[in-house]
Parts: C-alpha cells; structure tokens; sequence
C-alpha cells in the first residue's frame, strides 16, 4: 500500500514528511534502524543483529510498497528518516477482523508529535478497510511513554507475556499487547 506525501509540523515547528517509503529509501531506512535499536531497549533488536544491507532494505520497502496487506510510514526531517509505523492486515477469514501496528522514533525526536501523527493516520486507514475491528500492538513492559501515547489513542491492555523479552544484561520484561477497537 502506498500513501500519498504528507506534511507534518512538529511541535517545534519543524516541516517534516511522512510518506511510504521507495527502494531509493533503503539506506535512510537503515541508518534509521540501526540507530533506533542502538538508542533503546524498548526495540526487539540489538543494532548487531540487524543483518540488512542498503539493498536489501530497498527490497522490503518495495515489497511492502506492493503489498496489499502493509502499509509502512516514514517520517522525514530532510533526507534522514527520524520515525516510521507500519499497519499490517490479515486476509484469513478468521483474522480478517484485525490488524496490527507497531512504531518508533529516534530520540532526538520523542515529544514532537511524529508517533501520534503516524498511529493516527495508520488507525484511520485501518477503519477504512472493510470488516477491520480491531488494532492490536505489543509493547515492552516498562515502556511508560509508549503506554501513554497508545492509552490517549484509546488503546486498552488485552495481554501480558510474562519472561518474553530478555535484553542483553540478563533482565527479563514482559511483552504487553493493547486493543483499540474501532467504531464502525
């Protein structure tokens, strides 16, 4: 799926852009992602264990571009992407009814807007698409602004995952998932 270049003014007056990334996009996607992995624990990986090239990356992003089933969301200041989500959809009739979204933001950026404007958009999208209930997202346990971000997006708590993720220094979190359902 793609979507149209849209601008974001972020709450420091900053114009960025949001828009599905291109191939062209794969290394500004890669720097991305390597240093959001490298600027927080609330990521399901570490900076070393992301094993994609420029190209390679270039490759998702198109296959994603193509999918009827993914819609991905970059933000970006410039040429450097500084955030992205992505909504994803099942066509299984039995989970047809959901979807699934996940986010992130590089630091530097946090309390600007970016994550809210994206999830906004990525929930809109999702209750346009016919027979969608349900937005699902997991999140690691601790992650408090993350929580707050998808409570004031009505998000409730559905699950928790106790000894789910294990980061490096031997602490062990639980992965927590939240429900937001649509009104249709």
């Amino acid at each position: 799926m793609i979507l149209e270049p849209r601008e974001m003014i972020l709450k420091n007056g900053r114009r960025c852009i949001m828009r599905t990334p291109r191939r062209e996009d794969g290394a500004a996607l890669l720097e991305y992602m390597l240093t959001l992995n490298g600027e927080t624990e609330f990521v399901l990986s570490y900076p070393d264990e992301f094993g994609f090239t420029a190209e390679q990356e270039g490759d998702f992003l198109e296959s994603l571009a193509i999918s009827p089933g993914n819609l991905m969301l970059a933000c970006f200041d410039g040429e450097r992407c500084v955030g992205n989500a992505q909504i994803s959809f099942n066509n299984l009739c039995k989970l047809k009814h959901r979807s699934s979204v996940a986010v992130g933001v590089l630091k530097e950026y946090w309390g600007q807007g970016i994550a809210t404007n994206m999830l906004e958009l990525l929930i809109e999208v999702a209750r346009n698409r016919a027979g969608v209930e349900v937005v699902g997202l997991e999140y690691i346990e601790g992650n408090d602004r993350a929580r707050a971000l998808y409570e004031k997006l009505g998000f409730v708590e559905s699950y928790r995952k106790p000894d789910a993720i294990r980061w490096r220094d031997g602490s062990i979190h639980a992965e927590i998932g939240m429900m937001k359902y649509l009104e249709l």
